[in-house]
């Protein structure tokens, strides 16, 4: 691409060519590469670019095969919510029953995690959610801010891992700077804090990463403001 620079943060083509010959990549003067297939409630995907551009946009897959995406930057929240998609990423349908409630309808909503026994996880505002299939209701299982003292704080789709043995792992984004990790033994319903950080070397956590190569497995934490990776002992 030669009209700046972007992250591609997610990819999902099941039905491209083995040289990926027929894929193409769309964008214009000023937002991030992007492409994707399909159209929701008849705005067509391609036209706004943070739906996937933005690490909030991450694409996951449970063991059906199903798609799933959360739709949180466009301006209208009208359309806000969490997608699926059951045809490869031809067609998309908001989970409408799930969000039934007047808690989280027409929330900006961010999918964090699919683990292996196809539990849902999104997040809202900091708080993270927990949803069996088939998907109609859901608990809060994590409140990074349970004393309401951090400003512009989420759960980003990259700050959510499993581990090899179904450990689950999360990282803290807020504009404070406190670096906070916690993890989950039983598939997420409970949270303990592993890790705090308020010294202020770093604001919090982007990424959160897991090397299954090594036995255990390590995690990684990639951290804003200062610059930083941390990583499991």
């Amino acid at each position: 691409r030669n009209e700046g620079f972007g992250v591609v943060n997610d990819v999902y083509l099941p039905l491209a060519s083995s040289d990926f010959s027929d894929v193409r990549v769309k964008g214009n003067s000023i937002d991030i590469p992007y492409v994707m297939r399909g159209r929701i409630d008849g705005i067509d995907f391609l036209q706004d670019t943070r739906l996937i551009a933005n690490p909030t946009g991450r694409i996951f897959q449970n063991s059906e095969g199903s798609l799933f995406v959360g739709h949180p930057s466009n301006p209208n929240s009208n359309y806000c919510g969490i997608y699926k998609s059951d045809d490869f990423g031809s067609t998309w349908n908001r989970l409408e029953e799930l969000f039934e409630s007047a808690e989280l309808k027409n929330k900006a909503l961010i999918v964090t995690c699919i683990n292996r026994n196809d539990v849902l996880f999104f997040s809202h505002n900091g708080i993270l959610y927990r949803s069996e299939k088939p998907y109609t209701t859901y608990t809060n299982v994590l409140d990074i801010d349970p004393d309401g003292v951090y400003t512009g704080k989420f759960i980003l789709s990259g700050c959510m891992r499993e581990l090899p043995d179904g450990t689950l792992v999360v990282g803290a984004y807020q504009n404070e700077r406190s670096i906070r990790v916690y993890m989950s033994s039983d598939e997420g319903n409970t949270w303990s804090n592993v890790y705090t950080d308020n010294s202020g070397t770093y604001q919090h956590v982007h990424g959160v990463y897991v090397d299954k190569n090594t036995n255990p497995a390590t995690i990684y934490v990639g951290c804003d403001g200062g610059g930083g990776i941390l990583k499991s002992t």
